[in-house]
């Protein structure tokens, strides 16, 4: 036990960053890629484009969902609402 035990203390441990950071950290880099995908969308309106915005929409929401526990009383309307708008994007 005391090898093992010194083994856990002498190393460097890695630092993982607290989820309450990162979190906002991680939401707002997923919308702000949404918001620029649909912006080079509006401007060239080619498929391949929109289906960035897409695959942007699926990745903010998948963060949402994930984070959603931290955040119980505004994600869940914020994440229908996001449903809705893929349900359009088709």
């Amino acid at each position: 036990f005391q090898e093992a035990f010194e083994q856990l203390t002498e190393r460097p441990r890695k630092r993982t960053p607290c989820l309450l950071i990162q979190a906002p950290e991680h939401l707002i880099a997923r919308f702000d890629g949404l918001c620029a995908s649909y912006e080079t969308w509006r401007g060239t309106k080619f498929e391949e484009d929109l289906h960035r915005v897409r695959i942007a929409f699926k990745r903010l929401r998948y963060a949402c969902e994930i984070y959603s526990p931290l955040y119980p009383r505004r994600m869940p309307a914020f994440v229908r609402t996001l449903k809705h708008a893929q349900e359009h994007l088709g």
